[in-house]
């Protein structure tokens, strides 16, 4: 079986930003916030509903609490006591004794992790090791650790997901990167986050399912690098967590593209996937090795970079990789299929079952091919064979990003060009 598992999928469901931002504490503990009031104003704790008991005072702008015991997570508003007002702050308390890697022993460090983070994470009761620098990340693994889990911010200085990836290698580390510089854009539009139902490049992120996914305001665009990646959570149009991989080794990097902390604490979904993110992360066994060469049937042997960019990086695995049970890519893009006939593509596909092949682009003379699947339907399992029948080439970026999916589904490497490390 592969190790890719099955994961849960939850239903659309709208859920709304929280009208200031959510601090993460520890159930009967004292916690010090800031506030929009004047010194001397009362201040009270408001949760389901209710005004809690005791009243609190402003000093110079902020005010320090004793939050209430809970046995499950409650989220808590604070407001002006008189007159009534509107939230000044949002806390999610959560319970003592809580256990998100359960008896497994997982060494959690964390370089430029974002201040909510390290909150919510003593919130829950994870101990994370905050790092200033790369270097500081080297010279501080825990030898001892079962398992080691990375915790990368938007200001790391790594350059780029690659150099992610040696830094994990280094460490013998997996890694979580919340934010970065080199993501896409920021997108400023709501997303729900639905958790890939089948073939999830992270195992054990399956679980019991809850009411509705988190939804998030905004999101940022996936990472514009040639990598090995693979789909983990999206919504109808994005991509919203993937896992990227090379072949110089096994540690993924888990690139998550969604404001976590807009919904931790008050959805019960965000904190539930997100639990399972960081354990599925840091458990996970060794992926399937990237060991399948390609060969590729239609155009010019070798073709400029530019115009075939993706194809160009995985046919540099055919000078080291086994071409026996390489995978057969029957490139019909642009101009492509010039001298590919029914003679010539009949045998590539009558072998399918044991050597897989990968259809792109479309052209008449499939029309006389037998055993094809339909066009842009998954039948991998049952007959070895994907056609995708999108022509444009260049391809979109959208394009080129479902095609290093694929390839790294039939696990083949895509390694670096000279320009990749200018």
């Amino acid at each position: 079986m592969s190790l890719l598992g099955q994961l849960v999928m939850y239903a659309a469901a709208a859920t709304a930003e929280p009208a200031t931002p959510i601090r993460y504490a520890v159930s009967g503990t004292e916690l010090t916030v800031p506030v929009a009031a004047k010194s001397g104003d009362e201040v009270l704790l408001f949760a389901f509903g209710q005004e809690l008991e005791k009243r609190w005072r402003v000093e110079d702008g902020r005010v320090t609490l004793r939050l209430p015991e809970v046995r499950v997570l409650v989220a808590v508003e604070l407001r002006r006591a008189e007159p009534p007002s509107s939230t000044l702050a949002r806390i999610a308390v959560y319970p003592t004794g809580m256990r998100v890697f359960g008896d497994v022993d997982v060494d959690v460090a964390a370089l430029a992790a974002p201040p909510w983070f390290l909150e919510w994470a003593a919130a829950v009761g994870i101990p994370v090791r905050a790092l200033p620098t790369e270097l500081a990340v080297r010279q501080n693994v825990r030898p001892t650790a079962e398992h080691r889990l990375l915790i990368v911010g938007r200001e790391s200085g790594l350059a780029d997901p690659r150099s992610v990836l040696e830094l994990a290698r280094a460490c013998n580390a997996d890694v979580v990167v919340l934010d970065a510089d080199w993501y896409g854009e920021r997108i400023a539009e709501p997303v729900a986050l639905h958790l890939k139902e089948e073939d999830n490049p992270i195992r054990r992120l399956n679980g019991p399912q809850r009411p509705g996914p988190p939804s998030f305001t905004w999101f940022r665009g996936t990472a514009p690098t040639c990598i090995n990646r693979e789909a983990a959570a999206f919504d109808d149009a994005h991509t919203l967590i993937e896992v990227m991989r090379s072949l110089e080794g096994p540690e993924l990097l888990v690139a998550s593209y969604v404001p976590w902390q807009e919904q931790l604490g008050v959805n019960d979904a965000a904190d539930g996937i997100f639990f399972r993110l960081l354990a599925a992360t840091a458990i996970t066994g060794p992926p399937e090795p990237l060991d399948r060469a390609v060969i590729v049937y239609g155009g010019p042997q070798t073709w400029p970079d530019d115009v075939r960019p993706v194809l160009s990086r995985a046919a540099r695995a055919t000078e080291t990789q086994k071409e026996t049970a390489a995978l057969r890519v029957i490139d019909l893009r642009g101009d492509a299929a010039s001298g590919l006939t029914v003679r010539s593509i009949q045998p590539l596909i009558d072998a399918a079952d044991s050597r897989p092949v990968l259809i792109l682009g479309d052209d008449p003379v499939l029309g006389s091919v037998r055993g094809l699947p339909p066009r842009d339907v998954d039948k991998l399992k049952t007959d070895g064979i994907l056609w995708r029948s999108a022509d444009d080439l260049p391809s979109s970026n959208e394009g080129q990003e479902e095609l290093m999916r694929l390839l790294t589904r039939f696990r083949v490497p895509l390694i670096p060009l000279a320009e990749d490390d200018r």
